[in-house]
């Protein structure tokens, strides 16, 4: 039976540099992270810079459950096919 290939080791997210401008950031809000607090937005870009996944690119994407309602709100994070092939890549 052949070895297991092992894994490269990840960056550690505070040494990964800032990936997006102000710019990049409210695009991302307006089209990728629709209906986000500002807390679940920062989570989401965490996330999508942790995974090495461009929202830009549509390979992450981040949907809000329930947003007119406080107890059920809910934030779904999702990665797009696109965003699996980066990820084998």
């Amino acid at each position: 039976m052949p070895p297991t290939p092992s894994r490269p080791e990840l960056t550690p997210i505070a040494s990964l540099p800032a990936l997006y401008n102000p710019r990049d950031l409210a695009l991302i809000r307006r089209t990728v992270a629709l209906d986000t607090t500002d807390d679940e937005f920062a989570l989401f870009i965490h996330w999508a810079r942790t995974l090495r996944l461009d929202p830009l690119r549509r390979q992450v994407h981040a949907f809000v459950f329930h947003k007119h309602d406080p107890k059920k709100r809910r934030l779904s994070l999702v990665t797009s096919i696109e965003g699996f092939r980066a990820i084998a890549a």
